[in-house]
């Protein structure tokens, strides 16, 4: 596994440090994925925002191949359905 290296950033002459995890969350039926972003003020380590964004909520960008393997599938599975 790999370390989460923590990442500056500067806001308004404040350092700011970052970090973001791939969690899975195991208190639901199945399995959750989440991509959680922590993000605190240099110097306070103990109090953190944290962002959560679950996998559904994800935009999924897909290049012209992929789409067109897609409608080829769609298609397929639409001809074998006509009676």
């Amino acid at each position: 596994m790999t370390k989460n290296t923590l990442r500056k950033i500067k806001i308004d002459n404040e350092n700011y440090l970052w970090k973001r995890l791939h969690v899975h969350l195991t208190n639901y039926e199945h399995s959750k994925c989440v991509e959680r972003i922590v993000i605190y003020l240099a110097g306070y380590k103990k109090s953190p925002l944290q962002l959560s964004f679950r996998e559904e909520d994800n935009l999924i960008l897909k290049p012209d191949i992929e789409k067109r393997k897609m409608a080829r599938r769609i298609s397929r599975r639409w001809s074998n359905l006509v009676v």
